[in-house]
């Protein structure tokens, strides 16, 4: 596999910036007669591919690469991937009771459910564009969502509470986001909020990780910073980008593959 670009290294916290995340979900064949699913993710921070294969509406195989990461254990994660193995397709939403996220890379774990929701549906393309504008830490910014092209949601946030528009105001970003999502919103609205919020979360994170030999982050929040390992772990210096200025470069080493191209 060629090297990952890494033009733009981004090593302070910019001025009118803006974390930019792009998820591209590919399919073929169907729920019943079994298929594939592929799933790329790309942020100033992460580049992961998962691979989900289903056959009589189950899982039978997950697996993933990862291009791009912020620390050195983040692509052994992978190895928790087969504990989808078994999950029965409809049940995608659930999948929580399946694994525990706290034992999986974070984004490994949210393309998996996606890619495994995507495997429910008629086969094809989907794509989510995540901007989330610059903020001091925690303040308040404004985060855009777009699916397929189109604008779905534009949200207003004050730290972890979402303020408007008048439909999801007040809708708090940490528990019960979960519960309210599944009461208020469709399905396919549901998974687009778990993906906004997500964009909006990983935005604390634009600043100078280079500054760290070791992960900073409080330990159990994902399987590499579990105890054992997050001991273990260090900083892969240079793997941030900005993609302010260039959001189409997103994605752009994972076209072929989204195309199953020489298959």
């Amino acid at each position: 596999e060629r090297p990952h670009r890494r033009p733009g290294v981004l090593t302070l916290l910019r001025e009118n910036g803006f974390t930019r995340r792009r998820i591209e979900l590919s399919s073929r064949g169907s729920a019943s007669e079994g298929g594939e699913v592929r799933a790329a993710l790309e942020d100033d921070y992460h580049h992961f591919r998962v691979t989900v294969r289903h056959a009589a509406g189950r899982v039978t195989e997950v697996t993933a690469q990862s291009p791009r990461h912020p620390w050195t254990m983040c692509p052994q994660a992978a190895d928790r991937l087969p504990e989808f193995v078994g999950a029965d397709l409809m049940e995608a939403a659930k999948a929580a009771a399946i694994t525990d996220p706290r034992f999986q890379c974070t984004h490994m774990y949210d393309l998996s459910c996606l890619a495994i929701a995507g495997a429910t549906r008629a086969p094809g393309r989907r794509r989510y564009e995540v901007a989330v504008a610059d903020r001091p830490r925690h303040g308040s910014t404004t985060a855009t969502l777009t699916r397929d092209g189109e604008v779905l949601w534009t949200w207003e946030v004050d730290g972890a509470e979402v303020v408007g528009p008048e439909r999801f105001a007040g809708l708090s970003l940490k528990r019960p986001f979960a519960d309210w999502i599944a009461r208020n919103l469709s399905p396919d609205e549901a998974e687009a909020a778990i993906v906004l919020r997500r964009g909006i979360f990983i935005s604390n994170g634009r600043r100078d990780l280079d500054q760290f030999d070791r992960v900073p982050m409080p330990v159990g929040g994902c399987i590499t910073l579990q105890p054992g390992r997050i001991e273990n772990t260090f900083r892969m210096k240079g793997s941030s980008l900005d993609f302010t200025d260039r959001p189409q470069a997103l994605t752009e080493d994972d076209q072929d593959w989204l195309a199953f191209a020489g298959d």
